[in-house]
């Protein structure tokens, strides 16, 4: 849980930091969302654009535009995947909630109830690992998220679960949930990853988990 804490903190801060990047991607994505099967690649566009910001110091309207273009057939693809996942997923879990207890229905309930969790993680997690890696393999894309958070899940759990509190305060303030949600569940998403990965990794020696938030809110003490 502490490495949960960690990335949380860093995202938010990183977050507040560039705050024209997390409302910018934001404010798009939001407005990018409405067809639905758009989704997937505004979302390949908001990481791309906190990918951009992390690696070159850069935020361009532009970096969004690349990104949709760059990563548009993969999540077309990934989006539709989801939907062949989740819709019989869910049908199926129903069903088996309104049969009669047994044994049986029992355990296909527990054996559905983690397919349906690991389904949630490699959904969430493959969007910034294709940034990242700059992939479009979407078989070797899940099959490798997967494996991701397989290795570590109750960090990838306590990632989500963290990312569902914050949602529950936006919720309560809708101007941050139209301003600031999308991009600081970015962040947080974005920085899990990089978290999970080897730690031989050459990004992770550019991160500086510790935050002061002293510095921000006290800039003369720097």
């Amino acid at each position: 849980m502490r490495g949960a804490a960690r990335v949380f903190g860093k995202s938010l801060f990183d977050a507040y930091q560039n705050l024209s990047v997390t409302i910018g991607v934001s404010l798009i994505w939001m407005v990018g969302i409405l067809p639905i099967v758009t989704a997937g690649p505004v979302t390949a566009g908001m990481f791309y654009t906190i990918h951009r910001k992390k690696t070159a110091d850069a935020f361009h309207f532009d970096d969004f535009l690349q990104g949709i273009k760059r990563f548009y057939k993969p999540t077309i693809f990934l989006f539709l995947l989801s939907g062949l996942f989740w819709a019989p997923a869910l049908i199926y879990f129903v069903l088996l909630t309104q049969a009669e207890p047994t044994l049986i229905t029992r355990l296909l309930s527990g054996a559905l109830l983690y397919l349906m969790l690991m389904g949630a993680l490699v959904q969430g997690f493959c969007y910034p690992l294709m940034v990242i890696q700059n992939r479009t393999d979407v078989g070797g894309l899940l099959r490798d998220t997967f494996l991701l958070v397989g290795k570590r899940p109750f960090f990838s759990i306590a990632v989500l679960i963290g990312i569902g509190l914050m949602t529950a305060v936006c919720l309560w303030i809708p101007l941050l949930l139209v301003t600031v949600w999308a991009g600081a569940a970015g962040w947080m998403m974005y920085y899990s990853c990089l978290y999970l990965m080897p730690r031989d990794h050459p990004m992770l020696s550019n991160i500086d988990w510790h935050v002061d938030w002293r510095l921000v809110l006290k800039p003369w003490l720097q």
